[in-house]
């Protein structure tokens, strides 16, 4: 279809995320000239997941976010502004320092959205 860029899926979400972005990357399914994209929260583990989902393909968009609502702040996270934009930095610094150690033979780029 001639597209250059695709959201693939959020591999730390759930295995078959995972697994259907192991299965393309893998199997060669990915056109050289297209950039694939997964999601992930700004938490450690779900992190990782991703850096381990996404390794091998060529190229790898990383958009990392982070709930900044009132209401999750209230009650999911039970947390001020301060400790919400500390999760966000906190989290993407581990995204930038993973994709540098972990995908350097990949091209990334990364994306953050709250």
């Amino acid at each position: 279809l001639g597209y250059k860029e695709i959201e693939v899926g959020f591999p730390a979400a759930s295995q078959t995320d995972f697994d259907f972005i192991r299965y393309i990357i893998d199997n060669g399914l990915i056109p050289d000239d297209v950039w694939i994209q997964v999601l992930t929260q700004a938490r450690e583990p779900l992190i990782r997941r991703t850096i381990e989902g996404v390794r091998g393909a060529k190229n790898v968009v990383l958009h990392i976010y982070n709930s900044t609502s009132e209401l999750q702040r209230r009650v999911v996270f039970k947390a001020e502004r301060d400790v919400i934009k500390k999760m966000a930095v906190d989290g993407t610094k581990l995204l930038k320092e993973l994709a540098s150690s972990e995908l350097k033979d990949h091209n990334v780029r990364l994306e953050y959205s709250p």
